[in-house]
């Protein structure tokens, strides 16, 4: 507008736009930003509307309810006197009465305790540290203590840089202490964990990491091009893995040696930006043909002005399988259509349906309606089956308190849950015996009791070292490891009587039962029990794609399609349009058999029905994820992810998870010191399965106190498989982490913090906020509100150090990051008080992203310290971007941005 702000945007291929207005200015309770965007089914518009003071300090965001006559949704924000967040309301319609967090500072602007709507409190202690912490390399200057909501205190030490160099929490009378040590660079030298397990890593002049020594991985060295890509890996079981690139950066080609194998294995051959068959695609800049022996797949993107359409095809011996979703302007689903099954779940007469806050309402033939509370959590799922599923949260926590299923008066499953003040659950009463447990937990949130009211052989004790290995479960007996310092001391060599092998990489080769062998890749390749073997194999994304054994085969085009091909002749097609239903079509036949997956508080499947509502199906499950019905025909069952039945493992996307053993049978190689991942490689759920999963075999995800974030709908199959430029580790360049489909649903809000001065003029770091299909904001970089983040990085990877924390974050808090933003580029650009990183982190806090807010010294250097340590249960993954190793492009890939 004439005052050169930010007034409108437009992509004229799909059809979104967001355009932005300022009401009443001038008018202290009235002014506000409003921005508005389409909604998915074509005519109306979303709106955000964001009241701000005097200061230009948003104090209430209001979005729409679900049609014209709902009350719409507000969150306010009330700021003491010296401009902190005193309070914040949870979100609420605007009838509701407020619920509210208030926090409380010191002289420094520091919190020290948090007040939760229900009373319950966080405090935080500050202080000097001079004395060092055992094992690190680094003198810790600060001391931060955080005691819970359950009186458990836990203690951070950071150095001079603000890195964490020792993390404590209390467990008893005693402190279970994890060490961490960085260079002056920052960068992560070592890790120790509490028993004295040693993680030691080195990097070249560039900070690409040339060596990862790991205890229970083994010793990993990485090359490079002078590009800073990575193009050679070799594993401690002597596998070479190397990569080429384009002239872009992006990958091309990735093969892998065995030692004393002369021949490589083509694991990925990519193409890029082809056009599609037929019809005119916009295909530029896209990943466009995967292939490797087991499969190959194809891309294409079409945009009609109104939304797109993606196709992806894959061919699995043989076996051509499409996918075909449409999406709205804003790239929400509207309808999938799947070949050779011949289903379709929506089409362009008859898309699937979102209210007026643009959140999924119908989808024809399946869902008659959803309805859902102010945050976005589901309240009510209707089936065309005539039942319904309902949710009950806490009004002051907004966990999960009840779930129920039913036809009419026939109750199928009703849950109520029971927690304690850090949201762990105490107690389930279901409608049987059978559906009641009791849990018990430790000072460390590990679970210790789990007590079924009507089955007793359910019932189990556990107890854990320090180093969070499990030493017993009264199911199955006691677990033995190697010394705490040896080789591989996460992996247990024997279980009751059952003695665990393992390779040099640490995957398990047998267990007195089974043979397991691994491919060059780290992937499992053949379970061997009873004679029998099945064999797997996996696609160009590190995905799995077909698992064969005597009596049949299954063929993986995606991750929400099944076709078993057991009967020659006969193909049997499971399709999962949706977390809670699977369409079966047998090839040669127009019948189409729908049934409902009815789920519990971590999105296990405890109930299916059929088309007339009629219950076909139903288990419970044993603490650690045994189905109580092992002759469940739904693969899909414990936390929604498949049990093979075949091998007795469950496929959680990056590795197998055994559930009688309540193990993984394979190391994690994510960095110990992300979040979720932690010191033990084997430990599932940081052994809480009761509050916690690991479904993409990474990362712990707690989201079990979200419903709204697990029942959402997520649009697996329109996602590139982009394994090859994975989660990302502190090497910078490609990961050497293994692929998983599910490492974070395509996030949302991208952090961007630069730190390293490059000239005279760059020494003050910097901060940024990149928001998918809204841009990039960047205050005193001369770029433009909403630019393109390519462009931005362009000019910036040359000059710093990049970190960027992708956060997965919903439509709504999108908008309130959005809005701030705007919201302060109202305002001229302050050097402390109100600089770059000051903003972004208003505009987080705007979203309920916790951070820092504060600016560090840095060897001379003003650095933006933005997010905290930990991010609450916001799902994200970081990335690191040493100066000049990777291309905008290639970034872009990586988080999943989009422009």
């Amino acid at each position: 507008d004439a005052y050169c702000r930010p007034y409108g945007y437009v992509n004229a291929g799909s059809g979104n736009y967001v355009n932005t207005r300022y009401e009443n200015e001038g008018s202290p309770t009235t002014q506000a930003v409003v921005t508005t965007s389409p909604r998915t089914n074509g005519s109306g518009e979303v709106f955000s509307r964001t009241y701000y003071d005097g200061l230009g300090r948003p104090w209430r965001v209001e979005t729409p309810g679900a049609s014209a006559t709902d009350p719409a949704r507000i969150t306010d924000t009330v700021y003491d006197a010296r401009g902190n967040v005193k309070q914040t309301s949870l979100v609420r319609f605007a009838t509701d009465a407020a619920q509210w967090t208030t926090n409380s500072y010191d002289w420094q602007d520091r919190v020290v305790k948090t007040v939760n709507p229900d009373s319950s409190q966080k405090l935080y202690q500050y202080a000097a540290q001079s004395a060092l912490v055992t094992d690190v390399t680094r003198l810790p200057v600060s001391l931060t203590v955080m005691t819970d909501e359950e009186n458990h205190p836990h203690r951070s030490y950071a150095d001079a840089d603000g890195n964490v160099i020792a993390l404590q929490s209390q467990l008893g009378t005693n402190w279970v202490t994890e060490n961490r040590s960085y260079d002056p660079l920052g960068r992560l030298l070592g890790v120790r964990d509490p028993k004295g397990a040693q993680w030691t890593y080195t990097y070249d002049l560039l900070g690409n990491r040339l060596t990862a020594s790991d205890p229970d991985l083994g010793n990993w060295s990485y090359a490079y091009d002078d590009a800073s890509r990575l193009i050679r890996q070799t594993d401690a079981r002597g596998a070479v893995t190397t990569m080429a690139y384009d002239q872009m950066g992006r990958v091309l080609r990735k093969e892998v040696t065995e030692p004393g194998v002369t021949v490589a294995t083509l694991l990925a051959e990519n193409s890029y930006d082809e056009p599609a068959a037929t019809g005119q695609s916009h295909n530029a800049g896209m990943l466009t043909t995967a292939a490797n022996d087991n499969a190959t797949v194809t891309y294409s993107r079409f945009y009609n002005g109104a939304g797109d359409k993606s196709i992806t095809r894959t061919v699995i011996d043989g076996v051509t399988s499409t996918t075909t979703v449409e999406h709205g302007p804003t790239g929400k689903t509207t309808a999938i259509s799947y070949q050779p099954a011949s289903a379709a779940v929506g089409d362009t007469t008859l898309p699937w349906l979102y209210n007026d806050a643009d959140l999924l309402s119908r989808i024809p033939g399946l869902i008659d309606s959803t309805s859902y509370e102010a945050d976005g959590q589901t309240k009510l799922i209707t089936y065309i089956n005539g039942v319904t599923t309902s949710f009950s949260y806490s009004p002051t926590r907004r966990w999960l308190e009840r779930v129920t299923t039913a036809k009419g008066t026939t109750v199928l499953m009703d849950n109520q849950y029971s927690r304690d003040k850090l949201g762990r659950i105490k107690t389930i009463t279901g409608l049987t015996a059978n559906d009641n447990w009791t849990y018990t937990y430790d000072d460390l949130s590990r679970l210790t009791g789990a007590d079924n009211g009507g089955d007793n052989t359910l019932d189990e004790t556990y107890s854990y070292d320090t180093n969070h290995n499990l030493l017993s479960r009264t199911r199955v007996g006691t677990y033995t490891y190697p010394a705490a310092t040896a080789v591989r001391p996460h992996a247990t060599t024997q279980i009751g009587a059952k003695t665990i092998g393992y390779d040099a990489n640490g995957n398990m080769v047998s267990d007195g039962t089974r043979t397991l062998t691994w491919d060059a890749s780290n992937r499992l390749s053949t379970v061997t029990q009873n004679g029998a073997t099945v064999t797997l194999a996996y696609g160009p994304d590190g995905a799995r794609v077909k698992k064969s054994w005597a009596f049949g085969t299954t063929l993986y085009p995606d991750a929400n399609v099944e076709i078993d091909r057991t009967t020659p002749g006969t193909d049997i097609y499971t399709l999962y349009p949706h977390p809670d239903a699977k369409i079966v079509v047998t090839s040669g036949s127009t019948t189409q058999d729908k049934f409902f997956l009815h789920r519990d508080h971590l999105a296990s499947v405890r109930q299916v029905t059929n088309e007339s509502g009629t219950r076909v199906e139903q288990t419970g499950y044993a603490a650690y994820g045994e189905a109580t019905n092992t002759t469940m025909q739904t693969k899909k069952g414990y936390i929604g992810e498949r049990f093979d039945p075949e091998t007795g493992l469950m496929y959680l996307n990056a590795r197998y998870y055994d559930p009688a053993f309540g193990r993984f049978i394979s190391p994690d190689d994510w960095d110990p010191i992300k979040e979720g991942v932690g010191t033990n490689r084997y430990a599932y759920a940081g052994n809480d399965p009761v509050n916690s999963s690991d479904p993409n075999g990474h990362s712990i995800d707690q989201s079990s106190n979200n419903w709204g974030q697990r029942s959402g709908y997520s649009d697996t199959s329109s996602k590139l498989r982009d394994a090859l430029i994975g989660g990302a580790n502190d090497k910078g360049g490609l990961s050497n982490e293994r692929s998983s489909k599910g490492n974070i649903e395509t996030a949302d809000v991208h952090v961007i913090i630069g730190n390293r001065r490059v000239d005279s003029w760059k020494s003050v770091g910097h901060a940024a906020i990149a928001v998918d299909k809204y841009g990039v904001f960047s205050f005193g970089t001369a770029t433009p509100l909403s630019s393109s983040l390519s462009s931005y990085l362009l000019g910036q990877i040359p000059a710093r150090d990049e970190t960027i924390v992708s956060i997965k974050t919903t439509p709504e808090q999108d908008r309130k990051v959005v809005d701030s933003l705007l919201n302060s580029a109202q305002r001229p650009l302050g050097v402390f008080r109100d600089n770059c990183s000051n903003r972004c982190a208003v505009a987080l806090e705007a979203a309920g992203i916790p951070t820092l807010s504060r600016w560090t010294s840095s060897r001379g250097l003003l650095t933006p310290s933005l997010l905290k340590e930990e991010l609450g249960n916001f799902n994200y993954r970081t990335l690191q971007v040493p100066r000049n190793s990777l291309t905008p492009d290639q970034v872009l890939k990586a988080i999943g941005y989009q422009e």
